[in-house]
């Protein structure tokens, strides 16, 4: 959780969600996200804030259905290790 500038508020932010390969497609994911949408909610988050790899199109349209759209931005990171 942090505060969001932009969202003039709280926010969440969503690390990850994983179903093992062998349970997927049985709305496990769809349910885990909702979970997380209901705690956001209840912290009064304002905004839901999730990243999401170009080649994982599944876990794409999980989010796309739930009401999620990209922003116009590149992410950038220095490791430091």
């Amino acid at each position: 959780f942090g505060w969001i500038l932009e969202r003039g508020g709280p926010a969440m932010y969503l690390e990850e969600i994983y179903v093992v390969p062998e349970l997927r497609g049985r709305e496990i994911g769809t349910a885990l996200l909702r979970a997380a949408l209901d705690v956001a909610r209840a912290r009064g988050c304002r905004s839901v804030e999730l990243e999401v790899e170009r080649s994982h199109a599944r876990a794409a349209a999980l989010y796309a259905r739930a009401g999620f759209r990209p922003l116009e931005r590149v992410h950038w990171t220095l490791p430091l290790s």
